[in-house]
């Protein structure tokens, strides 16, 4: 398997994630036993806030499944996609691995930073590709 197919997976199982917490903060049906402290915290927020994280859990489950859908075909879109999904999370990522190192936190940020530098030079190829006049995805 190719590791843009790899990664393509890995978003769809993010997605998948996103879809299963959008809908659980939608329906209201957080099973107790699964946080008891997440759920005390969930019930404690207004009904605003619920549809505001509800709505920016849906967003983050379209965003993945695009970026997965983008890479797995390769297009061009799908590689900016990846690029900007994957840099957002990185200053939050350092600001994690500052407050207390951790081998997983080290590890999350190393894997981050190869799928973007794949991603980046997998767009250059797709780029130089169109400007050479060859047959370039859209």
């Amino acid at each position: 398997m190719s590791p843009l197919k790899l990664i393509s997976l890995i978003e769809i199982l993010k997605g998948f994630a996103g879809l299963g917490v959008s809908l659980i903060l939608y329906e209201d049906s957080f099973p107790i036993s699964l946080s008891p402290w997440l759920f005390h915290h969930l019930k404690a927020l207004n009904p605003h806030t619920l549809f505001l994280l509800t709505g920016l859990a849906a967003l983050f489950t379209m965003v993945r499944f695009f970026e997965a859908y983008g890479l797995w075909f390769q297009k061009s879109w799908g590689f900016t996609l990846g690029l900007v999904s994957t840099v957002i999370y990185l200053p939050f990522e350092v600001y994690e691995l500052m407050t207390g190192p951790t081998l997983m936190k080290s590890g999350v940020i190393i894997v981050n930073l190869a799928v973007l530098v794949y991603l980046a030079k997998r767009k250059a190829i797709v780029r130089m590709g169109k400007l050479q006049g060859s047959p370039g995805q859209r």
